[in-house]
C-alpha cells in the first residue's frame, strides 16, 4: 500500500475515533476514547474528558478529567483538573484537583496536584509535589 495512501487513512481513523466516541461519564459531560490498539503520535487537547486505553505519544490537555486505562499508555505530559491512572504514565502531571493511581498504575514522571489517593501496588518514580490553588 502507497505511503501516501496509509497516512490519509491513519488523519481519518483519529478523527472518527473522536467523533464516534463521545458519551457521559462521571462529570456529567461528553468524552473522547482513544481505543485499545489504537496509536496517536502528537499533542491532544480537549475541553472534554478524556478516556486512553491505546497509546499516545505526545502531550495530552484537558478542561475535565483524563482517564489513563488499565492498557492505555501515554509517552508524554498530562494537563487536567482531575485524573485516574491505571496505566502507564512515561512523562509529568500536573492535576488541579485530584490524581488517583489505581493498583496497576505506573508513573515515570513528577506529579504535582492538590489530592492525591494511591491505592497499594501503584508505582510512581518521580518527585511528588501537593500544591493548594
Amino acid at each position: 500500500m502507497p505511503a501516501n495512501l496509509r497516512k490519509s487513512q491513519n488523519i481519518t481513523a483519529l478523527a472518527t475515533c473522536f467523533v464516534m466516541s463521545k458519551e457521559n461519564i462521571s462529570t456529567g459531560s461528553s468524552h473522547n476514547t482513544i481505543a485499545q490498539d489504537t496509536k496517536i503520535t502528537g499533542d491532544l487537547i480537549t475541553s472534554t474528558d478524556i478516556r486512553i486505553d491505546g497509546e499516545i505519544t505526545g502531550n495530552v490537555t484537558s478542561g475535565n478529567k483524563i482517564i489513563i486505562g488499565p492498557k492505555g499508555v501515554v509517552t508524554g505530559d498530562i494537563i487536567c483538573e482531575n485524573a485516574e491512572i491505571s496505566g502507564t504514565l512515561n512523562g509529568n502531571a500536573l492535576v488541579k484537583k485530584l490524581l488517583i493511581l489505581t493498583e496497576s498504575a505506573q508513573i515515570n514522571g513528577d506529579v504535582q496536584m492538590a489530592t492525591i489517593s494511591i491505592e497499594p501496588h501503584a508505582t510512581l518514580t518521580g518527585f511528588c509535589r501537593m500544591v493548594r490553588e
